[in-house]
C-alpha cells in the first residue's frame, strides 16, 4: 500500500536538469512498480501453495478411507478422476525415479515440495504395514489415468506380464537405472518415465506420444505402464514388517 502511495506522488518542478530528473523519476517508478508486481506474485504463489496443500491433504485422507473402510468402491472412479485432474494435470505432483534420485543427491525439499515428500513417507510406511500398492492404487496420477481409461473402455482387458527368466522386466529396468547411476553414468531420468507428459507446455513431442501410447494401450490392457514402472518396482521392494516378524519367528522355531 505504501508503494502505491509513492507512485501517486508527482514532482512539481525540476530546475536545470529536466531530462535527468525525468529519467530518475521514471526509473524510480519502474522500480517500485516491479516491487509491487513481485509482492503480488508472492501472495498469489502463497495462496496457490496453501490450496495445493489443502487439496493434497484431503485426497490423502480420502485414500485412507478407501484402504481401511469397505463399501466405498462405488466412489473410486470419482476419486481417481480427482486425483488425475488435481494432482496430475494441475499440480503435476508424482513420485519418479528421477525425483527420488534428485532427493538423494540434493536432500529433501521440505520447503518447496513437502507434499510430495510426505507422500513418499506415507508410501514407505504403508508398504511396511503390508500395503505395498498404496501409492500406485491411490496416489499415482499415471495409475489413475490408466485405471480410468480401462474402466471406460468397452473391450475386455488383458494383463501384460513380461518376464525374463522369472524376473519382471520392470525390476530389470530399475536395476539398470540404479547400476548406471552408481557407476557414474548420466541418464536422462525425466525421459525414462512418462510422467513429464502431464506437463503439456514443456513436454517434448516424444514424451507426449509416450503418454498417448499408454492411454491407447490402457484401452486393451490392464495398467500397461505399471508393468514397466521402475518407481512402482522400487516401492514394491519394501518388505512388510509383519512378514519379517513371521519369518524371524519361523527361523527361531525351526
Amino acid at each position: 500500500i505504501v508503494g502505491e502511495e509513492v507512485l501517486n506522488f508527482e514532482v512539481d518542478a525540476a530546475s536545470g536538469a529536466t531530462r535527468t530528473s525525468t529519467a530518475i523519476i521514471n526509473t524510480f517508478n519502474l522500480t517500485v512498480g516491479n516491487y509491487l508486481d513481485v509482492a503480488a506474485s508472492i501472495q498469489t504463489v502463497s495462496f496457490f501453495r496453501v490450496l495445493q496443500s489443502v487439496l493434497t491433504g484431503l485426497l490423502v485422507l480420502v485414500s485412507f478411507l478407501f484402504v481401511f473402510r469397505s463399501g466405498l468402491k462405488k466412489y473410486y472412479f470419482y476419486y481417481l478422476t480427482a486425483m488425475l485432474l488435481i494432482v496430475g494435470i494441475w499440480f503435476k505432483q508424482m513420485l519418479s525415479v528421477g525425483v527420488m534420485h534428485n532427493w538423494l543427491v540434493n536432500g529433501l525439499p521440505m520447503q518447496t515440495n513437502y507434499e510430495l515428500v510426505i507422500i513418499l513417507i506415507l508410501a514407505i510406511v504403508m508398504g511396511l504395514l503390508g500395503y505395498r500398492k498404496y501409492y500406485c492404487n491411490y496416489l499415482c496420477p499415471m495409475g489413475a489415468l490408466q485405471m480410468l481409461v480401462s474402466r471406460l473402455s468397452p473391450f475386455k482387458k488383458r494383463s501384460i506380464n513380461i518376464r525374463i527368466s522369472q524376473v519382471q522386466l520392470r525390476l530389470i529396468y530399475l536395476t539398470f537405472i540404479w547400476v548406471a547411476l552408481i557407476l557414474g553414468f548420466s541418464l536422462p531420468l525425466a525421459s525414462m518415465e512418462p510422467f513429464v507428459a502431464f506437463s503439456f507446455n514443456v513436454a517434448s513431442k516424444l514424451m507426449l506420444l509416450f503418454g498417448v501410447l499408454i492411454v491407447i494401450l490402457s484401452i486393451f490392457f490392464n495398467r500397461p505402464w505399471c508393468q514397466f514402472c521402475p518407481t512402482g518396482c522400487a516401492l514394491d521392494t519394501i518388505e512388510p514388517v509383519k512378514r519379517k516378524i513371521q519369518y524371524s519367528i519361523d527361523n527361531l522355531v525351526n
